[in-house]
This record gives structure tokens, sequence and C-alpha cells, in this order.
């Protein structure tokens, strides 16, 4: 498929899988996103969860040793972990090993602060797969009016850290309307020997929502047109560019649907574990009402089996008669919720 096809269809503004799996030239098929701690050490304007301070009773290292044999025995390929900032857990390697040792795939987001020679060396002892590490500028000055000061020097250090350990390594980068050169960031990339970019948009959740800069779409316009003329030797990876997309793509789209594909991976092929042992469909609605149990009370194959229900019979009315429906599905549910419903067509939809 060529990268509008690929565009259109990773349309999921959370799912770290795409990355993952060109990263590590692995097929994630299920995986459980696990946020380690609300803790974080930045304040970045883009952050979705909105971190800074732990939540009350965050999981123990016990929790994890049950956790892990519960997702393996469900058949789930990987678990990703990230936070906040999942380097502010002193027994973070301790929980990778435990999960290596359950033959999860392992893979974990991370700002770089504390990513020192000492620690790079330590994750890669302890099993830990690939790490995405976040930049949202080649700029300094830009990357930390957006991601705090002193957060690019930190991250391109902890780069070069996890590089020299022989650790996979990609970067993660947030399209702002503070920056959105695909090109530039693409070359800085290959420059500091990055292989795999992964680029998604300022979306309206959680912190984001307090500072001005999610992009006008003609911004994302642009990048998407920078990407396809890119002749670039690293991999590229995308979440949540569909509706910026023109429709001949939508057209195209009917042609390259993947088997059993779903817009919407909540509940189906993934789902959310917060530090308190929460279980969410997604990451973008740990809301009361997308509450599907916790895993210090339920059994996560009860839940798996049971729960998600309202992410598996979404429909949109409005999408019914769509002839784009079998490879659109309504778009996003939790940017549908925030604007309003639930059950209504993403509101990025211009059609």
């Amino acid at each position: 498929m060529d990268d509008e096809i690929n565009i259109f269809f990773s349309d999921c503004p959370a799912i770290p899988s795409f990355h993952v799996s060109a990263l590590g030239n692995v097929k994630i098929k299920n995986s459980v996103s696990i946020y380690l701690t609300h803790a974080c050490n930045l304040r970045c304007k883009t952050c979705y969860l909105n971190a800074g301070e732990p939540l009350k009773n965050e999981l123990s290292i016990k929790n994890y040793e049950k956790i892990f044999s519960e997702i393996k025995d469900l058949n789930f390929d990987m678990v990703y972990f990230l936070g906040g900032e999942p380097m502010l857990r002193k027994d973070i390697l301790d929980i990778i090993k435990i999960a290596k040792g359950n033959d999860l795939y392992t893979s974990m987001s991370s700002n770089g602060f504390f990513i020192d020679s000492i620690n790079a060396k330590s994750l890669k002892e302890a099993g830990l797969d690939q790490i995405q590490i976040s930049i949202d500028s080649p700029s300094e000055e830009i990357n930390d009016n957006i991601r705090s000061q002193g957060s690019f020097g930190k991250a391109v250090k902890a780069i070069h850290n996890l590089k020299k350990v022989n650790m996979k390594v990609s970067i993660g980068f947030t399209i702002t309307k503070n920056f959105y050169d695909v090109e530039t960031m693409v070359n800085f990339a290959s420059q500091i020997g990055i292989n795999v970019l992964n680029i998604s948009i300022a979306e309206p959740f959680g912190r984001a929502m307090l500072y001005d800069i999610i992009p006008e779409k003609e911004k994302v316009k642009k990048a998407i047109e920078q990407i396809k003329n890119l002749k670039s030797v690293i991999k590229i990876t995308y979440n949540g560019f569909r509706f910026y997309l023109d429709e001949k793509v939508f057209e195209k789209s009917l042609k390259f649907i993947p088997e059993n594909y779903r817009s919407c991976p909540a509940g189906i092929d993934r789902f959310v574990i917060d530090s308190n042992g929460n279980v969410y469909g997604c990451e973008l609605l740990m809301e009361n009402e997308f509450f599907e149990g916790n895993v210090l009370e339920n059994d996560l194959k009860t839940i798996w089996e049971k729960g998600f229900r309202r992410f598996k019979e979404r429909m949109p009315n409005e999408c019914k008669s769509c002839k784009y429906l079998r490879s659109c599905q309504g778009g996003c549910p939790a940017r549908s919720f925030i604007s309003g419903s639930f059950n209504s067509k993403d509101p990025l939809c211009y059609l």
C-alpha cells in the first residue's frame, strides 16, 4: 500500500503498534498499554494524560506479576509501558524483567530525561525490546517550549546512550501549531541514527486543551504533502491523519481494506491498564463511564471477554449510509465523545 493508504488506515491517535511493529520488524496483533505512573518531571503541552503527580494506590511489583501472567494467558503479544514518565518508577527494571519472563514483547515511551549511560545499559539487560523517545522539533527552543525546559538535550543524549547499547530506538513526533515541518524532522531523525519516526497530531485531550497548540488543518495537509514527497531512508509511521486526506483516498481505501479491519481497536485487539489498575478500552477515554473493571478486583479474562461493549457495538447513525463505512466505521470515538456524543461520527469528518 502507498503512503496515503497507510495514513488512512492508521487513524487511531493512541495505538502504539504501528511504530513498534516497524521498529522491531515484528507483527503485533494484540497489545496492552500500561500506564505505570502518572508522575512526570515534565509538563508537556501535548500531554493527553495531563501527567504530573502519581495517582493514589499505584500498582506494586507484586500486582504486575499477576497482571503479566494473565495477559500472556490471553495470548497477547506485547505490553507497552507509558506514563507520566516510566523511568520515575524505581522498580521499572523489575517490571520489565517480569514481563519478559512471561514471554511478552516489551516497548516503552519515555521523555529520555533519566536515561544516562548506566540506565540505558540496565534497560537493555532487563530485556526491554525497544523504546520510543519523544521529541517535537529539531529546534531546541521550539521543542522545549512544548515539552519543558531542558527536554531536548536530555532526549538527544538518551538516544545516544541507548544506541550505544544497541537498543532499538524510535522518535515520537507530535505535529503542533508550533512546528509541523516533517521534512526537517525526518532529516534530523536520520542524522542522529533513528530508523523509525512516528508522527501524530496534537489532539484536544488533557493538557493540550489548555494551550493553543492544535495545528490548523492546512498545516497538517502541508505535512502530509511533505510525507508523500519525501525520499527518506527511515521508516515513517502515523497516528490520526485520516480526515486531513482528500476524498480520493477514501475512495481508494475501499480497495485496500485489511482483513478484519476495525477503525477503533479499543476492546478489539487492545486495552489499557491505568497505574491504579483500572481497565479501559482507550487511554483517551479513561472516564468513569468507560471503566471496565480493576485488575486487583476483577479477572482480566472476564473483563476482556465480556467488556468493551460500547466500543464493539458503536455505529454512528449518520455513518450507516456512508459508502466508506467499511473502511472508516465512524472514526475515533474519543474525538466524538469530547465533542458531545460517543455515538456520533468523528467530528473531523468532512463528508
